[in-house]
């Protein structure tokens, strides 16, 4: 039954049986990094008879994510898949680029970004893919594919920049890369340094003179009306008045310290004028928590660990400056307020986020059970 099996793949469905190249979705040998990443709208996975996207893919396992988790749908979100070692020991390439993730019709690949690879190494493989989720139609299928010798189609643009989320900038602080495509690099200053974190790994700043400054295209970030930002913390005490999580300057917009609170602060400036929102919610605590903050032209918001914390009206229009964006100082301060603690999984928007959104942030970054990985499918 397997030979006919084959042979109807084969010549119905466009493989390259025993090959490596892949189908695109009109059924033909797309090359290697040209794969199609539309989506459809939540699917099932039902008991219909089998079929494979790909027998050079000799293992697969389906990937459920519960909706109903989601306080309300989001649309090309990134969500984490955070797979165990041993759900793919021995069966998977040592760079990781065999994985593939596809839709529940066994057809069409799905954006994805490989952040960490711990195969041979003991530790997980976390993978960012392109999810539009509905939460009124949870559970939301799909599948990982693995164990082939599969070209590398990690593709952040298509998850995270204007191909997917639709971010300016995002940095995941285990590599100096911008992954969202727009060149945003990260550049050390004084010596971060490299820690366990949230996500995979984060970077550890000393308070003292640590920081990374964004590169190419200040202006970028020279929101008017509306931007997001958010990012993982840890922090065991604060040191320091108005300690900077993410700043484009007292001139602009920041995330900081609440000033002398244990909460974070929105700071921005609309011609000349200071507004500082700050927090009621402790978050220096040693523990990690998601902090965010958002303006949508009618209000600034903050949260923290995907919780609304603080809001108020704010309808001004926020001040341009020739200022880069730093991760963990405030360069128009004197001293430069820099952040003594850890920082994961930097994300800058231009973008006002719904609740929903950031609440997914969230979720995504610390639920065991928003994401499950089932059994291994041998082909």
């Amino acid at each position: 039954m397997r030979a006919v099996f084959l042979v109807v793949l084969a010549a119905g469905c466009g493989f390259k049986v025993g090959g490596t190249v892949e189908p695109d979705s009109g059924g033909h040998d797309a090359p290697p990094g040209d794969v199609a990443f539309d989506a459809p709208a939540d699917q099932a996975i039902d008991d219909a008879p089998r079929s494979w996207w790909d027998p050079a893919w000799a293992h697969r396992r389906r990937i459920t994510i519960d909706s109903g988790m989601l306080a309300g749908d989001v649309t090309d979100f990134p969500v984490l898949v955070r797979i165990p070692a041993a759900s793919l020991a021995g069966n998977i390439q040592s760079d990781c680029d065999d994985l593939r993730f596809i839709e529940a019709d066994d057809v069409t690949p799905v954006a994805m970004e490989l952040d960490t690879c711990g195969a041979g190494s003991g530790a997980d493989t976390t993978v960012w893919i392109k999810r539009t989720l509905v939460q009124a139609a949870s559970p939301h299928r799909l599948w990982l594919y693995y164990s082939a010798g599969g070209n590398d189609v990690s593709n952040g643009a298509a998850v995270f920049g204007s191909g997917g989320a639709g971010y300016e900038s995002v940095h995941h602080m285990g590599v100096t890369a911008d992954v969202t495509g727009n060149g945003h690099g990260l550049s050390a200053q004084g010596g971060p340094t490299a820690t366990a974190g949230q996500i995979s790994q984060a970077s550890n700043f000393d308070g003292v003179d640590d920081y990374y400054s964004l590169s190419n295209g200040d202006s970028d970030f020279d929101f008017t009306t509306t931007m997001s930002a958010s990012a993982w913390v840890k922090v065991g005490a604060f040191t320091d008045q108005w300690q900077a999580i993410l700043a484009k300057g007292d001139n602009a917009w920041r995330m900081h310290r609440g000033d002398t609170t244990n909460g974070v602060g929105f700071g921005t400036t609309s011609s000349s004028v200071h507004d500082d929102l700050n927090g009621s919610t402790n978050v220096n605590d040693g523990a990690w928590h998601h902090v965010a903050i958002v303006m949508d032209g009618a209000k600034k918001y903050l949260y923290v660990d995907g919780i609304e914390d603080e809001q108020r009206a704010y309808t001004l229009t926020l001040q341009a400056n020739s200022r880069g964006v730093r991760i963990g100082m405030n360069q128009d301060a004197s001293p430069n307020r820099f952040w003594e603690g850890q920082i994961d999984e930097v994300r800058i928007s231009a973008v006002a986020r719904s609740a929903a959104w950031i609440s997914a942030e969230q979720l995504t970054g610390v639920s065991s059970t928003f994401v499950t990985i089932g059994d291994d499918e041998p082909f």
